[in-house]
């Protein structure tokens, strides 16, 4: 039987069949009553005719389901290497607005100081002080 209804359709991906039109792939979340495209609209019905095909499979790749997260690799530089360039690029931002504060550009040096507030912030996450 025919998948018709958007609010009776398990989660998952599904293909949207309109008779004389290209086939459209469209997604069932959990508690929604309707299904979102992949151009940001949601419908909540379907005409005679239509239907939903699906719930669509995972892809798997070499036997492997494709969702599945790789092990990212280790970083580049140590961790105290990692903090002490974020604190000296904070720092040279720093210094950098102070100067275009001084000179009266306060529009360039309060984006310096929002590099600034950056670097303190990886500085800090680093650090463990979130």
């Amino acid at each position: 039987m025919p998948n018709t209804d958007p609010k009776k359709l398990a989660c998952g991906a599904y293909w949207y069949v309109v008779p004389g039109k290209d086939p459209e792939i469209c997604e069932k979340r959990d508690g929604e009553a309707f299904v979102r495209f992949t151009n940001g609209s949601r419908q909540d019905w379907a005409r005679d005719g239509e239907n939903f095909i699906g719930p669509l499979a995972r892809p798997r790749v070499a036997g492997q389901v494709a969702a599945t997260l790789r092990k990212s690799k280790p970083p580049a530089k140590p961790l105290n290497e990692r903090i002490a360039d974020a604190d000296a690029r904070g720092g040279a931002w720093l210094a950098k607005g102070n100067e275009l504060a001084e000179a009266g550009d306060k529009a360039q040096a309060q984006r310096c100081y929002d590099k600034v507030q950056f670097w303190l912030d990886r500085s800090n996450k680093l650090r463990g002080n979130c």
